[in-house]
This record gives structure tokens, sequence and C-alpha cells, in this order.
């Protein structure tokens, strides 16, 4: 990337800029809102006209499989909230994909299927994925593993 100067940049550019690089860690929904609105928020912070935003928020809840139509976000399984966080990671389609601990919270049935997205979400849109971990789950998914 090259260096720019923040200032240089109107407050919208600034926010677009900032969103290539999506980081998700502790799930921060919006509580009160539906999964759709929950994804489309950093359209909005970005700007993108409405048409825009509608395909890339239908666009990115597909990718993560998203099986509600549009619930409430307080009403969503743990595995349906992390699913709602990638694809709002993903909706502004970031080079690099931050994910700290995105399984931490979840039973390790629903852990694997957040990995193996994750895995898929990469081979796919050939993103860089950078993850930490502390579960067993790492290992496996791992292009590195251990020396």
């Amino acid at each position: 990337m090259d260096a720019i100067s923040p200032s240089s940049l109107r407050w919208s550019s600034r926010a677009t800029a900032a969103i290539r690089l999506a980081c998700f860690s502790v799930i921060q929904l919006a509580a009160a809102h539906d999964t759709a609105r929950n994804v489309e928020l950093p359209l909005r912070l970005a700007e993108v006209d409405r048409a825009e935003r509608a395909t890339r928020v239908a666009e990115a809840l597909q990718r993560v499989r998203s099986t509600n139509e549009r619930p409430i976000a307080r009403r969503l399984s743990g595995g349906e909230q992390q699913r709602t966080a990638i694809a709002r990671a993903l909706v502004n389609r970031p080079k690099i994909l931050f994910a700290d601990e995105p399984t931490g919270n979840l039973d390790s049935a629903t852990g694997e299927s957040i990995l193996n997205l994750l895995a898929e979400i990469q081979s796919s849109l050939g993103m860089t994925i950078i993850m930490s971990h502390t579960n067993v789950h790492s290992q496996k998914n791992s292009r590195r593993g251990s020396p």
C-alpha cells in the first residue's frame, strides 16, 4: 500500500481507505437492527449509493450463507452473529481481513464451520486473511502449521 496522508483526504475518502482493511474481533452488531442494516453500515459510512449498497449487502450475506432473512441482531445465534460480522467485514471488498479469534465464543462445530467459511472466502476471493486463534481449530486451518 502507498503511504497517504489522512489529512489530505476528504472524510468519505478517509473512511473508504480505512475500511479496505477489514477487521473483526468482538461482534459489535447493532442489536435493534436487522442483519442487512448491520452489514450495510460500512457502506453508508463510505457514502456508497443506495442501489450499490443493496447489491453488495445481498452478495455479502449470500457469500456467508446467512440463513435468516432479516432478523433483528439480538435474536441471532452466536454462529449467525459471526456470519453477519464476516459479511459486514467483506461488504467493502477489502484486500486484507484481520480476524481476531473468529471462533473464540463459538462451540466447536460452529467454530469449525466459520473457519471453513473463511477458508472458502480466502480461496474464492484471493483475499489475505490474518487470524489469531487460541483453540484447536487453528492448527487444522493454518497454511503454515507448526514448525
